[in-house]
C-alpha cells in the first residue's frame, strides 16, 4: 500500500474522529449554535436545533468513509496478521517449554548416543559432549485443518569454546495445540496488540470514539422517558 492510500485513511480517520469529538461536546455540555461568522459577516441561525441534525449527517458521512477507507487500507487483514504473528510466537514458546516434549526427546536421544559412542576427538567421547533439545519451529495446519506446532528435534556437538554444530540428523514432528493453550496465548496476545502496539488506536479507537455522540443523546432520551 502506497503512501497516499495512508494519507487518504489519516485524514478520513481524523475528519470522524474530529466530528465525533465535536458532536459529544455540544451534546453533553448543551452548546447550542444560534449564529454563523462567514468572512466577518454574522448570520442568525433560524432553527439552531437543526444545527444538531446537520452535524449528524456530518457525521455518519464521516463514519461511512471512514469504513470505506478501513476496508480499502487493509486495517483489518494487517491487524489479523499482527495478532496470528504474536500468537503463534507464544505458542512457540510455551510448547518448546512443555515437558510433553520430553518423552519423544529421550526417544531421539537414544540411537544418536549409541552412534556417538564409537566416536571421539580430543575432548573424548562425542557421546558424552552432545546436547539435545526441541523446539517449536512453527504453527501450522494437518491433514485434518487442526492447528499444530511443527516441532524439531536436535542433536548439538561442540566446536570450541562457544560454537556448536548440528550433529546428525534433525527429526521433526506435529504437536497438537490444545484449546486451553490456543485460547490463553490468544487473549494474550490481543492485550499486547491493544497497550503495545499502535493498531487498537489508529485503527479501532475510531470505532469507540464515534460511538460518543450517541452516548450523549442518552440523557435527553432518559429525561424524555421519565416525562412520559
Amino acid at each position: 500500500m502506497d503512501d497516499s492510500a495512508y494519507e487518504g485513511f489519516t485524514k478520513r480517520r481524523r475528519f470522524l474522529v474530529g466530528i465525533s469529538l465535536g458532536l459529544a461536546a455540544a451534546g453533553f455540555l448543551g452548546l447550542r449554535i444560534e449564529e454563523i461568522s462567514i468572512v466577518g459577516n454574522k448570520a442568525i441561525v433560524g432553527n439552531p436545533a437543526n444545527v444538531a441534525i446537520l452535524g449528524y449527517a456530518v457525521w455518519l458521512w464521516a463514519l461511512v468513509t471512514y469504513v470505506q477507507w478501513f476496508n480499502d487500507y487493509g486495517a483489518w487483514e494487517r491487524t489479523r496478521s499482527a495478532f496470528i504473528s504474536r500468537r503463534d510466537d507464544l505458542l512457540r514458546k510455551a510448547i518448546t517449554k512443555s515437558e510433553a516434549n520430553t518423552p519423544r526427546l529421550e526417544e531421539y536421544r537414544v540411537p544418536i548416543l549409541s552412534y556417538a559412542a564409537q566416536s571421539s576427538n580430543s575432548l573424548g567421547p562425542l557421546c558424552d559432549q552432545l546436547r539435545f533439545d526441541v523446539k517449536a519451529d512453527g504453527i501450522g495446519r494437518d491433514r485434518s485443518n487442526q492447528l499444530v506446532a511443527i516441532c524439531v528435534m536436535q542433536a548439538w556437538l561442540p566446536t570450541g569454546p562457544t560454537g556448536w554444530q548440528n550433529y546428525l540428523n534433525n527429526e521433526y514432528y506435529n504437536a497438537p495445540v490444545g484449546t486451553f493453550l490456543l485460547i490463553t496465548r490468544s487473549i494474550r496476545a490481543i492485550f499486547e496488540l491493544t497497550l503495545s502496539t499502535r493498531y487498537f488506536t489508529e485503527y479501532f479507537a475510531p470505532f469507540l470514539i464515534a460511538t460518543a455522540p450517541l452516548l450523549s443523546l442518552l440523557p435527553g432520551l432518559i429525561r424524555s422517558h421519565d416525562l412520559l
